[in-house]
């Protein structure tokens, strides 16, 4: 088989980027990255990208670059290098260059062949945003354990609430859901967090259960536990999906399989949640019961 020219390679990923500038990605406007940005301690940055998307990038455009020699390797970086300093290509697009050349995130390649680019180029290299890629599955898991949350309190200390979630059910096996929250589940097959919930309330299931089953919903109404929080101003109040609940708003209450209607009512923080049912008959219940309210 002949061998393919590192000349051509470049020419091909050249005519790559450029697709990518004037055409955007998958037919969309302009060019979308799916990061995450993390800097350490040191001031050192690194980028952490889902490794399917910048393969199904590549593999959705047809480039194959075949860099299986130092030299060749080392021509496409030095290439990639002098792009980025004469700001011909962005920081993603030079990670995607890299990840063209190595197949993957971080490779010990790398360090290797970046002695050999040149010393100025080298200085170039190290002050650059590392890459790193993850799995989807814990791509996803991170930006959901970013999206918490946090509610200020005057009467209790400041707490951290689940995700809210309107139209989206996630879950996770044990093991990932204790990587990303702390708390470790040893009795369930899944977890299922509860949208908005405080203290990292969660659903468990087993392979008898099936956690797809749909709930009936309704379309007009947010649903989720009502919680005691602050909206940065006024008095305390209770909040359903980050809504906030005003006195006589109508109100259902989760019992057993159904829901009973009613009207809100909350006296003070030491009293418990009342809902007045049309009859006037009042039920109480506690904060975190799950609950709906119009939207």
């Amino acid at each position: 088989m002949e061998k393919v020219k590192v000349e051509d390679q470049l020419i091909q990923i050249e005519a790559f980027f450029k697709k990518l500038h004037d055409s955007g990605m998958y037919q969309k406007l302009g060019i979308e990255w799916p990061v995450r940005v993390h800097r350490e301690l040191t001031g050192d940055y690194i980028f952490y990208y889902p490794e399917s998307y910048l393969k199904n990038l590549v593999w959705s455009n047809h480039i194959y670059v075949s860099a299986r020699t130092k030299r060749d390797r080392v021509t496409i970086l030095r290439w990639l290098l002098d792009k980025i300093t004469k700001k011909e290509i962005d920081i993603h697009i030079f990670h995607l260059g890299l990840f063209l050349i190595y197949n993957g995130g971080y490779n010990p390649l790398i360090q290797e062949d970046i002695n050999q680019v040149g010393s100025r180029r080298r200085e170039t290299f190290i002050s650059l945003p590392r890459l790193m890629l993850m799995d989807n599955d814990d791509f996803l898991a991170y930006v959901w354990g970013e999206l918490g949350a946090f509610f200020p309190s005057d009467l209790t200390p400041d707490y951290r609430c689940n995700p809210i979630l309107s139209d989206i059910r996630m879950l996770f096996k044990p093991e990932r859901y204790g990587h990303y929250t702390g708390i470790h589940v040893s009795d369930a097959d899944w977890v299922e967090p509860v949208s908005g919930a405080r203290d990292n309330q969660y659903h468990k299931w087993i392979s008898e259960q099936d956690p797809t089953t749909p709930e009936a919903s309704k379309p007009d109404m947010h649903q989720g536990p009502i919680i005691l929080g602050h909206p940065g101003w006024g008095n305390t109040r209770h909040f359903v999906c980050g809504e906030p609940l005003y006195a006589g708003c109508y109100i259902e209450v989760k019992y057993g399989d159904g829901w009973i209607p009613g009207r809100y009512r909350w006296d003070s923080p030491e009293s418990r949640i009342g809902v007045v049912s049309s009859s006037g008959e009042v039920i109480t219940i506690d904060e975190r019961h799950l609950v709906r309210i119009l939207k």
